[in-house]
């Protein structure tokens, strides 16, 4: 989802308040700990087009000029993404300026990013290479994954650790309910549930999900089968495995209260991020005036501190990390991307925790 309405004096106002505030500060993470982090990064794209996804808007303005960039862009719903379309110049500048941003809000994170990050809405493994290679070099992320999915647009879930793989990636289509009362309905194009198994320090291994489930704009039913999809796949490892999911649920705080896909589908089989710690956060995402967690991770029970795991979730280590140079509005909601203001890296801001080995 996307937040919209911001004034050009009010851009005004954080850019020089933004360009005071030089200095970063740091969440320590603590000695002996993996830490995981999920973000989503907004429309991270290259500057070319690819034949098979509707990538239009995410192209250097000399290339907006065919006929079917221009059926495609007339028809975007809000004025908003429709200027954009048309308007929007992708270029290698802005991308550079988009990575260093990144960059710089990952490595808040101890100054070189959590052991294990999730990455949402990255188009291809090619980008999220590049991201790794140039920008994150103090990083020391081994582990890079991406496996494309069905989306239209052509956003992806990605993934980097520093901690090596333990088996295969693949990657989970979401098993959607047919609507008996559309006899034209077709199977949802949207992404997929990426699963990696990586190698935890003491052998055993954490089987990791990552996941951007529908949005806003598709029916609740299409999120309840994401979800129902998302607790099949992670229940299939077992009752001991250690399974962590983490990514954009699009899920509300209005549909939650409505359908409790937070509060009872997923809280009574898992630890969520937001229910079991995070007291102090607003929400990881801020839209005309409310607050949601649509942005969460979900922690197999293993985790919990009376299981008979050697893992344990720090659940006072759960919050959203916005202290990066140019992550946030004056208000205090995370800033859209914007390559011609010196504030902006994403819609959403980051889910962080922590997990350790129990001490014997």
């Amino acid at each position: 989802m996307q937040n919209f309405h911001r004034s050009i004096a009010s851009l005004l106002i954080l850019s020089f308040f933004t360009t005071a505030c030089t200095s970063v500060r740091k969440i320590e993470q603590s000695p002996g700990s993996i830490s995981i982090m999920s973000y989503n990064v907004e429309n991270l794209f290259d500057t070319q087009k690819d034949p098979d996804r509707n990538d239009y808007e995410y192209l250097p303005l000399a290339q907006k000029n065919t006929r079917e960039q221009k059926a495609y862009c007339a028809e975007q719903r809000s004025d908003f993404s429709r200027k954009a379309c048309f308007e929007a110049d992708w270029n290698e500048q802005v991308i550079v300026t988009k990575m260093n941003r990144i960059a710089n809000t990952l490595e808040q994170i101890s100054g070189r990013g959590p052991d294990i990050l999730i990455l949402l809405e990255v188009e291809n493994l090619s980008v999220l290479k590049t991201l790794n290679e140039k920008y994150l070099k103090n990083s020391g992320y081994q582990t890079v994954v991406l496996i494309e999915g069905d989306d239209r647009r052509g956003i992806d879930v990605g993934l980097l650790s520093r901690l090596p793989v333990a088996g295969e990636a693949q990657l989970h289509r979401i098993e959607f309910t047919p609507d008996p009362s559309d006899e034209n309905w077709k199977k949802p194009q949207t992404r997929g549930i990426l699963e990696v198994p990586l190698k935890l320090p003491n052998g055993e291994t954490l089987f990791i999900f990552g996941l951007h489930f529908p949005s806003q704009a598709n029916p609740v039913q299409e999120r309840e089968d994401a979800v129902n999809t998302l607790i099949k796949q992670m229940k299939a490892r077992g009752e001991k495995a250690l399974t962590v999911a983490g990514g954009d649920f699009n899920i509300t705080e209005v549909e939650n209260l409505k359908t409790g896909l937070f509060s009872k589908t997923l809280g009574s089989e898992f630890l969520v991020s937001h229910l079991v710690g995070c007291q102090t956060c607003e929400g990881s995402h801020y839209y005309r005036g409310e607050w949601s967690f649509l942005d969460a991770l979900v922690f197999s029970k293993a985790f919990s501190s009376i299981s008979s795991s050697s893992w344990v979730l720090d659940v006072n280590s759960i919050q959203t990390p916005k202290m990066g140079k140019y992550q946030l509005f004056e208000d205090g909601s995370p800033a859209r991307f914007s390559a011609t203001h010196s504030v902006g890296v994403s819609d959403h801001l980051p889910i962080y925790a922590e997990i350790h080995l129990k001490q014997k």
